[in-house]
């Protein structure tokens, strides 16, 4: 007996890292120096398996399920997810997510790799070309924390929003539709943008990286455009 609980505090103590941190459901999509992006599908009543996340991340719901987080403490956690709800998750604890609703769940999650930036002082005062102070009728705040900054974007056709700015940024497309661009020069350009997991020739992916950029933006299609953005600090 004796003999035997050695062997199992051996063992604990040779293999900590037993419990992956890849999902088997998972396709990556980019990865630079200070994100990796994926794009998770758990089809209804499946698994995703116990792992664990080595980062802290955004979870971006592209089609909605009711998922249940189990953990080896034995709690469990129900969410229902719709579409384009955005939770931040730091928690890099071991759970198994089981996709307990009826419909198919995916999304996209973007996983951050650095350190979080210092936190700005509580009276601390938003850019006059910040989204939120330029055209705060097509950006709404969903989060923020030290490390994210996550808005809801939203524009109908024949929408303008005045010229504003954004941090590097990650944006998931919700719904896709045709802008033009101003560039604080003065010029401009045209850009389609599709919510497709494969877009049409020519077009960005459904999910890019984008680094900070000064613009306005007018929608010229016939489409409403929804996108989530998560800006780093």
């Amino acid at each position: 007996m004796k003999a035997l609980t050695v062997w199992l505090i051996f063992g604990l103590l040779a293999f900590p890292n037993e419990v992956p941190n890849t999902l088997k459901n998972y396709t990556p999509l980019f990865e630079n120096d200070e994100v990796r992006v994926g794009r998770v599908t758990l089809p209804a009543g499946e698994s995703e398996g116990l792992h664990s996340h080595p980062y802290p991340r955004v979870l971006i719901c592209l089609e909605g399920a009711v998922i249940e987080v189990k953990r080896p403490d034995g709690s469990v956690e129900r969410t229902s997810y719709g579409p384009g709800d955005a939770r931040y998750q730091s928690d890099t604890r071991p759970h198994e997510p089981v996709n307990v609703g009826k419909t198919q769940f995916v999304g996209v999650i973007v996983e951050f790799k650095n350190r979080s930036a210092a936190p700005l002082p509580r009276d601390a005062k938003l850019h006059p070309l910040d989204p939120l102070v330029a055209a705060p009728q097509f950006h709404r705040l969903v989060l923020e924390n030290d490390r994210v900054r996550i808005l809801d974007v939203r524009n109908k056709p024949g929408d303008f929003e005045p010229l504003h700015k954004h941090a590097r940024s990650v944006l998931t497309i919700l719904e896709g539709g045709t802008a033009r661009f101003g560039m604080p020069d003065g010029s401009s350009k045209v850009a389609s943008f599709s919510a497709s997991a494969n877009p049409p020739k020519g077009e960005p992916p459904q999910v890019f990286w984008e680094d900070p950029s000064v613009h306005s933006v007018a929608n010229v299609g016939k489409t409403p455009i929804h996108l989530i953005r998560v800006e780093l600090k």
